[in-house]
């Protein structure tokens, strides 16, 4: 469980870089992208685009590991909101020759990538900011409504279209969250849990605020503590997944019960059922993150099954491919190699451009030698109560 806490801390203790420069804010115009080259997509501007598009400037390098992977998701960003208008921007200050070479590396990508060596676009936006990668949400009227890692993008952007991200609120959380950092900076943990309890006043869903606790609770190792407060953090994000799955993680870290921690499970299962990605998100947790046979098949194959089923013809590409792919798994776990190969044989036609596109083909030839082997898998009975 040790690689949630350390994406935890990757995204609340970046380099703090000074500058005496004020800082772009939610609700200030924003700059026009200028790069001296479009090194990969569409050349973009935020002027032609007034009015039709909102934009997403992210700024990354070659050698920051987190960009990296944030590198994906934001192509992921890009395919599924561009029917409402987004258009996404990387830009990097390094050589063209550097970034040419990391791009070789990276074919999936469908978002457009710049090169501002002269540092244009950069002096412009990353004025006392914190480091990289680091993302700006533009509106359709030009206006800058979100700043921040990009990881966090996806619910903001879920928020603009559905009408509820206020920028006024996001200036004061703006603010707060770079409170927040310098206050893990200087290890003042008063002034975190203060600066916490703020931020979760105005927004209870605010994974940096939800994540920079946990993280502090962690390193203090004072488990139960973090348990109580992702509890409580629950109660009021019913309805996110995502909240469910670090209170599965901090779970695990108070060593529960297996009837307890399968319990948690199965009511999760209950609460989300009508929620195809959240189940599917919730599957692929279980079945990578937790130790070896914590969940039996006998619950996790009916779930991975009946969500399969009721995916919509229209669903995501990922989301089916993730869904075979899960079905596959708990198949596999079940003890019916050969069914897991015919489903994962499903999951990669689904969506060949995953960026899991390894890692499922690998999983294939994993079950078909299970089967060359002849081998009857049966799960562990687990006994930890």
């Amino acid at each position: 469980m040790k690689k949630f806490f350390c994406l935890i801390a990757a995204s609340i203790l970046p380099i703090l870089v000074s500058s005496q420069l004020l800082a772009l804010e939610p609700g200030d115009i924003a700059p026009e992208i200028q790069v001296e080259k479009w090194m990969h997509g569409s050349p973009l501007s935020i002027r032609d685009g007034k009015d039709k598009n909102f934009f997403v400037v992210e700024f990354w390098a070659t050698w920051c590991p987190t960009c990296k992977v944030s590198m994906p998701y934001l192509a992921n960003l890009q395919k599924r909101f561009q029917g409402s208008g987004l258009l996404v921007a990387g830009i990097s200050c390094e050589k063209e020759k550097n970034i040419s070479d990391f791009l070789t590396q990276m074919p999936e990508l469908d978002y457009s990538i710049g090169m501002d060596m002269k540092e244009k676009t950069y002096s412009s936006y990353m004025q006392n900011e914190s480091g990289i990668p680091m993302a700006f949400l533009i509106g359709k009227d030009g206006k800058l409504l979100w700043k921040g890692n990009p990881v966090y993008l996806s619910r903001i952007i879920e928020k603009l279209l559905a009408g509820k991200l206020d920028v006024s609120t996001e200036k004061k959380l703006s603010g707060l969250h770079k409170k927040l950092q310098n206050d893990m900076q200087t290890q003042n943990q008063e002034e975190i849990r203060r600066t916490v309890n703020e931020i979760l006043g105005i927004d209870p869903s605010d994974e940096l605020a939800i994540r920079t606790m946990l993280f502090h609770f962690e390193s203090l190792g004072q488990n139960s503590e973090a348990l109580k407060f992702i509890s409580e953090i629950e109660g009021k994000n019913q309805d996110s997944v995502q909240v469910f799955l670090m209170k599965l993680d901090v779970l695990m870290q108070n060593s529960p019960s297996t009837s307890r921690l399968n319990e948690e499970i199965r009511l999760a299962f209950k609460k989300f059922e009508k929620d195809t990605s959240a189940v599917s998100v919730l599957c692929d947790f279980i079945s990578n993150e937790l130790p070896f046979g914590t969940v039996p098949p006998s619950l996790l194959l009916p779930v991975t099954k009946q969500n399969l089923e009721k995916l919509p013809q229209d669903a995501p590409p990922e989301l089916k491919s993730l869904s075979h792919a899960n079905f596959a798994k708990a198949l596999f776990l079940s003890g019916k190699p050969d069914l897991a190969v015919a489903e994962q044989e499903k999951a990669i036609a689904a969506y060949t451009d995953s960026k899991r596109i390894g890692e499922i083909k690998n999983m294939l030839e994993y079950y078909k030698d299970a089967v060359k082997s002849g081998i009857e898998l049966a799960s562990p009975s687990a006994s930890k109560d």
